[in-house]
């Protein structure tokens, strides 16, 4: 794999120019984000800045569903109108299952945030119309 910056770090501390990231960057990166999720991922996206959220939350809220819509692509779900209870029951052993790049697992705050945006998303899926009813009952 070829070393190819993508973005600068933090300025580090006794050196007079930033160390580049190998790491790719995951806002720039939804070309494989299926098309028919991409519009309910802007559209939820517009909807928590009409409410004020703060855009810190927003850019992770959307960090986080691209990943669960990429989850999805894996298991040929086209679409939000295939949410179950068991579906998000393997997305959150699948979250609890993951190894970083360091081989450490996910904290659990990073899954209780993703697990969050996704109730938030589900609401809002309700809230809108495009789903008859929420498709976990704790939601």
């Amino acid at each position: 794999m070829a070393y190819t910056p993508v973005r600068p770090n933090k300025r580090v501390k006794g050196r007079k120019t930033a160390a580049y990231s190998r790491r790719k960057s995951r806002l720039t990166v939804e070309a494989d984000v299926l098309p028919d999720w991409q519009a309910y991922l802007h559209a939820h996206a517009q909807w928590l800045r009409m409410m004020a959220y703060a855009e810190s939350t927003v850019t992770t809220g959307h960090r986080a569903l691209v990943d669960f819509v990429r989850w999805c692509g894996v298991r040929a779900l086209d679409g939000p109108q295939q949410l179950t209870v068991k579906i998000v029951e393997q997305y959150q052993r699948s979250l609890y299952l993951y190894r970083k790049a360091n081989g450490e697992p996910l904290s659990v705050k990073g899954q209780v945030v993703r697990l969050q945006t996704l109730r938030r998303f589900g609401r809002w899926l309700v809230r809108e119309g495009h789903l008859p009813f929420n498709p976990h009952p704790s939601w």
